[in-house]
């Protein structure tokens, strides 16, 4: 098959995640795979680390002809049979193109606010999109709600490929937060707790970058934490992960975290708001803490339970990753996704031709 992502967020958050990881694995079982992402995105990095392809791109505004133009000569250039797309100015240029063209799109929702029953949403989702993937029975039961989604959903969860189970033998107990740093996710109330915590021994290292950063960092110094509390900016969990103790997600919403999954993957005890997906990963005292993300007592409880008793931080610190291993392994997953986008593209284009592959062949830019 020959599929390209596209992607036109402006910061790191879990689907640049989920398309850098699912594009490489497609392209380890031999289909030809491209990205396409703003000019100056940290995807251009990671992707040139795995050998993908990646093009930056000026969007321009929605429905920009030009971009819609640059698109479709894209796709006919290098044989493009689907395209798989995020948000909204995705759909408004990457996805009319793969209209025009014929082509395959799938588009892939990450949490309820990625879409509203709007009657622009409508009309995009029933003229340009295929199929929408998401990573949670949540989320699918949401949309599901949705007259024009219902026989475009499908459910996969989010997954990775974990390294061999080792913990940490940190002299204090060190918790992680990767994120991309919005009000969401409610780092500014973690900060407060660990204020209340100052008793106990900790540090809290924070990767991610986002609109919050600053204003995080000013809370940091004005809670006097600077000694505790360190900033990392942008992160590779393999690397950022395999040292910390404690993973945490403190959202008001979600769909499934990718920052749960690569907690749980790389050995480390979790505590999670109970919200959307999150409750079908973590087990609330067997794989992870489930807590309330409107009470501050809750989430200060489950931390100082885990500061101080290490033997159920090693338990469910195991646990999540037993968990992890057999049910969001990536190799099963990501094959079913890989099935499902080759049904779609059969579907789609009778007499299939997704033995078809061509070398990158890189656009003027706009």
């Amino acid at each position: 098959m020959n599929i390209v992502f596209v992607n036109s967020t402006k910061s790191w958050g879990g689907i640049k995640t989920w398309m850098l990881e699912l594009g490489t694995f497609l392209a380890q079982r031999g289909h030809q795979v491209a990205l396409v992402c703003r000019r100056k995105d940290a995807l251009i990095e990671e992707c040139e680390k795995r050998r993908l392809p990646c093009v930056p791109l000026h969007f321009g505004l929605d429905f920009s002809p030009a971009t819609i133009a640059w698109f479709y000569h894209f796709f006919h250039t290098q044989q493009t049979e689907a395209v798989v797309t995020n948000v909204s100015k995705d759909l408004c240029t990457a996805g009319v193109a793969a209209r025009l063209s014929g082509i395959v799109h799938i588009n892939r929702l990450g949490i309820v606010r990625d879409l509203k029953n709007t009657l622009k949403d409508r009309l995009l989702y029933t003229l340009l999109v295929d199929r929408v993937f998401v990573p949670s029975q949540s989320l699918y039961d949401h949309f599901s709600r949705y007259e024009f989604l219902q026989s475009k959903l499908r459910w996969f969860h989010n997954a990775l490929v974990p390294p061999p189970f080792s913990l940490p033998q940190n002299p204090v107990v060190k918790f992680a937060i990767v994120a991309k740093l919005t009000p969401r996710k409610q780092v500014d109330k973690i900060l407060q707790v660990f204020h209340r915590l100052q008793d106990c021994s900790w540090e809290l290292h924070i990767g991610g970058f986002g609109p919050e950063m600053e204003a995080l960092q000013t809370l940091t110094r004005k809670l006097h934490l600077e000694q505790r509390v360190f900033f990392a900016g942008q992160v590779n969990p393999y690397e950022f992960l395999p040292d910390k103790d404690v993973g945490l997600l403190y959202s008001t919403d979600e769909g499934l975290s990718y920052a749960l999954v690569e907690y749980m993957g790389m050995c480390c005890a979790v505590i999670a708001s109970h919200v959307g997906g999150t409750p079908e990963l973590v087990e609330h005292g067997v794989s992870g803490l489930l807590v309330d993300p409107y009470r501050l007592d809750d989430l200060e409880q489950a931390i100082r339970l885990l500061i101080q008793d290490s033997q159920q931080r090693e338990i469910l610190a195991r646990n999540g990753y037993e968990r992890g291993c057999s049910q969001f392994n990536q190799q099963t997953i990501f094959a079913q996704i890989e099935a499902e986008i080759r049904r779609t593209i059969a579907e789609k284009i009778p007499g299939d031709n997704s033995h078809k592959s061509a070398d990158l062949q890189v656009l003027p830019e706009l």
